[in-house]
């Protein structure tokens, strides 16, 4: 299933269902703005890591400990994995060197 199907279905993109096709959305083009903008501000545990240039496991040590907070997973917005915040990430990698 696509990631903007999922957005939808769990009500992260609001979207309109087509009554004759009921595979198909229409979606308010500053709507999808919005959630591409957001999608790219947000990085994944390994390119996370990779940006902070250290291994996974030091970077969920980082989460573990507080230092770097979810901004999506399947508790926090229903999506299926942990997602963090680009800045966030790149302000500790800039406040270590």
């Amino acid at each position: 299933m696509s990631t903007l199907r999922k957005a939808i279905l769990r009500g992260a993109l609001p979207a309109i269902q087509s009554e004759k096709r009921l595979h198909c959305f229409y979606i308010v083009e500053e709507d999808l703005d919005g959630f591409v903008e957001t999608h790219r501000n947000r990085v994944g545990a390994k390119a996370g890591a990779e940006i902070l240039q250290v291994t996974k496991g030091v970077f969920n040590e980082l989460v573990k400990k507080g230092v770097l907070k979810r901004v999506s997973d399947p508790n926090v917005d229903g999506y299926g994995r942990s997602r963090y915040l680009r800045t966030d990430v790149e302000r500790i990698r800039d406040s270590v060197r």
